[in-house]
């Protein structure tokens, strides 16, 4: 494998990471930091190794839809059954009706989309990005990218939301065109710029301090915009001059190419955990750190079975 596929495998896999940190450690001080970057990063690496290959949309949308809202739905039917079988019980015909919602339009409000949310939005993000690209002209398709972001943050003020996350990835896409512009500099980027975290550091807790709550890309709440452009910028640089200087490091490789696999996975364990009353934040913070190494350890441990149920379901819709 070539140093550049690498780090970006690395930099998935701290993406990762820090998606299951986040999730499963209450650690306020850390999730403002995380939060503030760590889904910017994944549409950005997203943006770095996306080719347009296939002129033809409809190949490509059968293709993404295989590559995303496969494993969206393999990840969420389970659960969505689950939770018809306690809502049919308890006679809350209602409800039922919003977890449809949620789950099979991808629309917000519901508890087992905002668990897998990325998924959606990152398949809207490609669908974008292949309109772009479509322009030829790099001028014309940033601008139309900056003109989506500005209608994204608007939209989020307005509390206005769309099926499969289409107003978050609005906002996503300027981060993926980041991926797909700035990459020309990607060799400009080393070892000194790892620093550029105590910069999000600060950006972010300065947006905390500001709007009385962390980043909720899901939410689109980015509190204030240039903080949160800073602060996820930074990070992003940072992640990947971090990414650029780890030696040979076969776990976090395989993390970063079960990235996707991992974000999804999680949905059960972390629904579980939630619902667990653990006393003391010391407690809740340190049982969190050593729940999110078992659980990622067990995740990877099972997903062979996960990737043979995905191979199954191309198959069928081939």
């Amino acid at each position: 494998m070539n140093e550049r596929i690498r780090w970006i495998d690395y930099s998935k896999g701290i993406a990762a990471g820090l998606v299951l940190v986040g999730h499963f450690v209450p650690l306020r001080s850390l999730q403002i930091f995380i939060y503030a970057f760590h889904m910017p990063l994944f549409f950005f690496l997203a943006g770095v190794t996306f080719r347009n290959q296939q002129p033809n949309f409809r190949t490509f949308i059968k293709k993404k839809f295989m590559q995303i809202m496969v494993p969206y739905f393999i990840f969420v039917i389970p659960m969505f059954i689950v939770k018809c079988l306690q809502d049919i019980h308890v006679g809350n015909m209602k409800l039922l009706v919003k977890h449809f919602i949620g789950i099979f339009l991808c629309w917000k409000g519901t508890s087992l989309y905002s668990g897998v949310w990325f998924l959606p939005c990152m398949f809207i993000v490609y669908v974008l990005a292949w309109g772009g690209v479509q322009l030829q002209n790099t001028s014309q398709r940033i601008l139309g990218t900056v003109i989506a972001a500005i209608i994204g943050y608007s939209l989020g003020k307005l509390n206005i939301t769309f099926p499969f996350g289409a107003d978050t990835a609005l906002i996503a896409l300027l981060f993926f065109e980041m991926g797909m512009v700035l990459m020309k500099y990607e060799k400009s980027i080393s070892k000194k710029h790892i620093l550029l975290y105590i910069i999000t550091a600060v950006s972010s807790a300065m947006n905390f301090i500001l709007c009385g709550r962390r980043v909720e890309m899901y939410s689109c709440d980015y509190g204030d915009i240039v903080l949160f452009l800073i602060a996820s910028f930074s990070g992003i640089v940072g992640t990947i001059a971090l990414s650029k200087n780890i030696a040979d490091n076969k776990s976090l490789e395989k993390i970063g190419k079960s990235a996707m696999y991992l974000y999804g996975a999680q949905l059960v364990p972390l629904s579980i955990y939630r619902d667990i009353h653990i006393g003391g934040n010391i407690t809740k913070i340190v049982i969190g750190f050593l729940t999110t190494i078992l659980i990622g350890r067990i995740l990877l441990v099972i997903q062979p079975l996960y990737d043979r149920l995905y191979i199954r379901c191309c198959e069928k819709l081939k």
